[in-house]
Order: C-alpha cells, then structure tokens, then sequence
C-alpha cells in the first residue's frame, strides 16, 4: 500500500515539529499556527501526541471513547476495539495498549475525566466526521496537522504524515533488541507473520507492553 511506503519521522524532526505552537502556546483556539499564552488541550492537540507513543492509527485514536481508557493493577491503557462510533480494521488490531507516562504528566488523565463528567461518549468529540460519505473520524485533524508540519518542518520537504508517526514507533521498537517481536506487533496491532504465533501465542501482558512503550522518546 502507498501509505506503508511513506518515509517515518526521525526522532530529531518529531522533537521539532511538538515544539511548534499548536503544542507549546498559541495566541487563541483559532490562531494556533501563532505563538501565545493560550494551549488548547482538545483532540488536535491529543492525537499526535498519542500517535507519537502509541504508533496507533489516526482513526483509531481519532474514534476513542472515554470507556476505551482503563487501568489494570495501577497500569493505564488505550483499547482499540469495536464501540459505539468505530468498527476494526483487522482482528489483530483489537488490542489493549499502555499509556506512555509522559501523556499522563501532561494531563491526559483530565481530559478524560473531563468528558466523563460531560458524559460525552466520544473522548474527541470535535474530531467526529464532517458530512459525506468519505469523511470519517480524524479527517478533521488535517488542516491544522498538515500546516504544524509545513511550518516547522520548512515546507514538509520529505512528505511526512501521520502514518509517518506509526513507523517511527515500529522502527523504534524494534531496535529494542531486548523487547520480544510478539510484543511489538500487538502494541502496533500488526498480524504475526509466524503460523505458531498468530495461531497459539497469547497476547502480550501489559506489564511487559509499558516496558517497551515507556521507552519511546516523549517529544
């Protein structure tokens, strides 16, 4: 597929583009390409940043419910699975994924609560599809993502995407010489390759599962 084609982020072009405006101050909701006092923790602010540690896919972030965050034994977690406002992609990417410690020191864990309180079913509501039959949840991130890209990344050069943020995670756990293969597939939501473990293995615990998760930069 094309999208698997498209180049990944380096770690240094990551660090540059979260220091951009949209994530770092902003002068008001709608003037985020300028920099301000102002930082608005909605949907175009969650979603790459969770992509960035999750290697997830846009819809599949875009689509999270507020009953799609758990916690296990003190371990928070994303879950990618059928709800009330998404189907899956594949059986394999049905998966339960830990949250990076860095999303919760940045307040994610009150974004949450927050829509629980409005109880709003969608955790990014304003990333709901727009009209038409091709629009879907997460299309709305793109304006405001392709322009973050455009301006820090002086003009996007190397055709950078969100999907770009899902092979950067893969390469990167994947040089985790000590992190088991399974394990990356099922953070990734990837089909194994081997028979033996896409027939017989289990899924990976979420102990072992933070442990590599934890060690991806937080840009």
């Amino acid at each position: 597929r094309d999208r698997d084609k498209r180049a990944s982020f380096r770690l240094p072009e990551l660090e540059t583009l979260f220091k951009h405006s949209l994530w770092t101050g902003h002068r008001r909701k709608d003037r985020r390409h300028e920099p301000g006092s102002a930082l608005v923790k909605d949907g175009t602010y969650w979603v790459p940043l969770i992509g960035s540690v999750t290697g997830a896919r846009l819809e599949e972030i875009a689509a999270l419910t507020v009953k799609d965050i758990g916690v296990e034994d003190g371990i928070h977690f994303f879950t990618f699975d059928v709800n009330e406002i998404r189907d899956v992609k594949t059986e394999a990417s049905r998966r339960r994924v830990p949250i990076h410690p860095a999303l919760i020191a940045d307040g994610f864990l009150d974004r949450v609560e927050m829509m629980r309180r409005t109880k709003s079913v969608a955790l990014f509501p304003e990333m709901a599809p727009g009209k038409g039959a091709k629009s879907k949840y997460g299309k709305k991130l793109g304006y405001a993502w392709r322009r973050a890209l455009d301006i820090a990344l002086d003009s996007n050069p190397r055709h950078l995407c969100f999907h770009s943020m899902r092979h950067f995670v893969n390469n990167q756990i994947r040089d985790m010489n000590d992190v088991p293969k399974l394990v990356r597939l099922n953070i990734l939501g990837q089909e194994a390759e081997d028979t033996n473990d896409r027939t017989y293995a289990e899924d990976s615990k979420l102990p072992d599962m933070l442990k590599a998760i934890s060690r991806l930069p937080a840009c």
